[in-house]
């Protein structure tokens, strides 16, 4: 895990030295976990540069998947969210996801493998 932090110029600066930019983690598909502060910033520079950008907190994430379910649009709201370049998944680990939401983020997961970035940010410490 690295630490970064927002600089001028819609670039992160990397704790080890470095930077990055939203273009660089939606183009590369980051596979990184990375302690971020800012990833606001990041998800609006993403879109300011054209980017198609979906953001969810968790608590609405589960309700979208409950909805989708209920009116049976769930299969069309998976291929729309894996449409996008970047994906912020807020919150994660807050509330407990039940097995239509476990499952919706594991088919959103697949889908957007290779082809876009997913970011996954919470508040809880991570164990390094």
């Amino acid at each position: 895990m690295c630490n970064c932090t927002p600089k001028s110029g819609g670039q992160f600066e990397l704790e080890s030295g470095g930077h990055f930019t939203p273009k660089l983690v939606v183009n590369l598909h980051w596979n990184r976990v990375v302690n971020l502060t800012g990833f606001s910033t990041l998800g609006r520079s993403a879109c300011l540069l054209g980017y198609r950008t979906q953001y969810f907190s968790m608590n609405k994430f589960r309700d979208a998947v409950t909805q989708a379910r209920f009116d049976g649009s769930y299969l069309k709201w998976i291929r729309g969210i894996s449409a996008n370049k970047l994906l912020i998944l807020d919150d994660f680990g807050l509330i407990a996801l039940n097995n239509d939401a476990r499952i919706a983020l594991l088919d959103i997961l697949e889908d957007r493998y290779g082809l876009g970035s997913t970011m996954i940010t919470s508040q809880l410490p991570v164990d390094t």
